[in-house]
């Protein structure tokens, strides 16, 4: 199968108002990262795959987009002009994954958040104050939002036809996720699992001949799973992982010695990147670069440069996870509204540790259970007020009715909100688009997931049957928490060993701790050096729409239990308004210039 691809950004202009880095062609100012068949210029950042006869594909966009859009498997932020009729269509892939900005009142379109800002009129620049909160709590911009008034990022499988001349702007959608219910059968399902996974695997090492392929290695099911479909087709592969290697000082992190164990089970090297070996103002430029409107990845975000191409577990959603659970179906509108904003919401604090909580706590890790350390908060004076959060509650109440007004089922629902909030531009997802990444769920394994029964999916037990059936010796490796490896929940039925097992893998959890732990992370002197130093720096045009830097950062600190999330969004956020208020005078400009910014 054909793959085209690019990963360098596009811009697409009509009344920009910095024209000088583009070249005018007949109404559209653009840069130079497109490809020309006849009247049509084609912009994509990303890959494609279906297409046999570019300039045909270019013609049926604007003769019948809905059907060739659907035709058509990647990961895409996509542009098409008509210089012959001065029309443009835009589109996103399935999930939204790679985003495409958008200044409607101006006419400015691009894969880069920051070269619509750049480009953009900028009386014409008004922030979207809720949207903003959106991105501190509830992971990003809710429902096509953008952090600007009149400003917009295009929504999954969303396509978008501008007429220049009339300045008629036509919006519809392509695809839209619903589970089908047509396969029910373990067996049938985990034999399209395997070969969908596969299939991404076998496109990409072809593509790529020579080249250097990286897996991130977590400890996770996804990342050791990886390998054993890349090693098929090449032997050129690096295994990394980043994070704390020893949090507890003397062994190895539960994530490092799981990721020592794979690697040696592959043979695979393993470099290993400590969070806080690469200077921080860096990373955190970096992570506005690629991922400005989603949640911060500072912690995350490296600059490893060994390997060519990317190959990675995200959108790791699309078999399943743990907040996908049976009870979803028989939610109530209400129940299903409040279940989203719960579980999507990082306007949380810590449980505390009474008596009662520690109680529950060990109940769930004895008995195996989820828990949730985090209790939902409706408010956090001077940054968000309860009528603010039921506002945006609403908004997804609206979100639930309009899916079930299209006869779908909580699980669909559910699902399709959990995959709006995917994005290529993180540190995991593609180290923050400095390579070229491809994840094995997508887009083959979202093509036979939408005609499951979801009931197959819920707790990622089809992904855990597979592990057991391809790499039993890797399935009795513990996963990143308390539980038992999914080979003895599976295979063990003596209740005394399995028992046993248990508080052997409690107390390795414990022992050994996490190599990402983010309540550590924003008490380290490494980012409280840094954080202190941006929101003590002042801003008028963030105290004007957020509040006083200064006394929002006195105000956090006087909270220990807050969701760590949250700090380093509101640094993030800070951070992406320096940039815009200072401009070319940012006090960081000369590490701007190394994120390429």
């Amino acid at each position: 199968m054909r793959m085209i691809e690019n990963w360098t950004d596009f811009i697409i202009a009509v009344y920009p108002e910095d024209s000088c880095e583009l070249t005018k062609i007949g109404e559209f100012y653009v840069n130079k990262t497109f490809k020309r068949y006849y009247n049509f210029l084609l912009f994509v950042k990303g890959y494609l795959l279906n297409i046999k006869n570019l300039y045909q594909f270019c013609k049926n966009l604007f003769n019948n987009p809905k059907q060739t859009l659907s035709k058509l498997d990647g990961e895409f932020a996509l542009a098409c002009i008509d210089t012959s009729s001065g029309r443009i269509i835009l589109a996103t892939d399935k999930i939204g994954a790679i985003k495409l900005y958008c200044d409607l009142s101006s006419l400015i379109f691009s894969s880069n958040f920051w070269w619509v800002i750049k480009t953009t009129k900028k009386d014409t620049l008004k922030f979207d104050k809720k949207a903003i909160k959106e991105l501190i709590f509830f992971h990003q911009p809710l429902f096509g939002k953008s952090i600007f008034v009149n400003h917009r990022v295009l929504e999954p499988g969303e396509y978008v036809i501008i007429d220049t001349k009339s300045e008629l702007i036509e919006r519809d959608y392509y695809y839209d996720f619903k589970f089908k219910y047509k396969i029910r059968d373990i067996e049938y399902a985990l034999t399209l699992l395997d070969r969908s996974i596969d299939k991404i695997i076998s496109i990409v090492t072809k593509h790529y001949k020579n080249c250097t392929f990286g897996v991130g290695i977590s400890g996770g099911l996804d990342s050791r799973i990886i390998p054993h479909y890349l090693l098929k087709y090449t032997n050129n592969v690096r295994a990394f992982i980043i994070g704390k290697s020893k949090p507890h000082k003397l062994l190895l992190s539960l994530d490092h010695s799981n990721a020592h164990r794979i690697s040696k089970y592959y043979n695979l090297p393993l470099d290993i990147i400590e969070y806080d070996s690469e200077d921080i103002f860096k990373k955190a430029l970096l992570d506005l670069k690629s991922n400005p409107l989603r949640t911060s990845n500072i912690l995350k975000a490296t600059f490893y440069d060994k390997i060519d191409v990317l190959i990675t577990g995200g959108y790791g959603m699309i078999v399943g996870g743990h907040v996908l659970n049976k009870e979803i179906e028989e939610y109530t509108v209400t129940e299903l509204t409040d279940k989203i904003a719960d579980t999507f919401s990082i306007l949380k604090m810590i449980k505390g540790y009474s008596l009662t909580e520690l109680s529950r706590a060990l109940y769930c890790i004895i008995t195996q259970k989820n828990r949730n350390s985090y209790i939902t908060i409706e408010e956090l004076p001077g940054l968000i007020k309860k009528h603010e959060l039921r506002s945006i509650k609403k908004d997804i109440m609206n979100f639930v009715r309009n899916e079930h007004n299209k006869g779908k089922c909580n699980y669909s629902i559910f699902m399709k909100y959990h995959l709006s909030l995917a994005g290529h531009g993180g540190a995991f997802e593609s180290l923050n688009f400095r390579k070229p990444s491809y994840s094995i769920y997508y887009p083959f394994v979202l093509n036979i997931v939408e005609k499951f029964d979801p009931k197959i999916i819920v707790g990622r037990e089809l992904l855990q049957l597979l592990i057991i059936r391809k790499l039993p010796d890797l399935s009795k490796i513990q996963s990143q928490d308390y539980k038992l490896p999914v080979y003895y929940k599976y295979n063990c039925r003596n209740l005394l060993i399995k028992n046993i097992l248990i508080g052997k893998y409690i107390l390795n959890y414990l022992i050994r701790g996490r190599s990402l732990n983010y309540a550590e992370w924003i008490r380290s002197d490494y980012f409280k050096n840094f954080a202190k130093e941006i929101m003590m720096l002042e801003n008028p045009l963030f105290e004007d729409v957020i509040g006083n830097s200064k006394e929002i950062w006195s105000y956090l600190l006087t909270f220990n239990k807050l969701h760590p999330w949250i700090f380093e969004n509101i640094v993030k956020v800070k951070l992406m308004f320096d940039i815009i208020y200072q401009g070319d005078k940012f006090k960081y400009m000369e590490v701007m210039e190394v994120a390429n910014l």
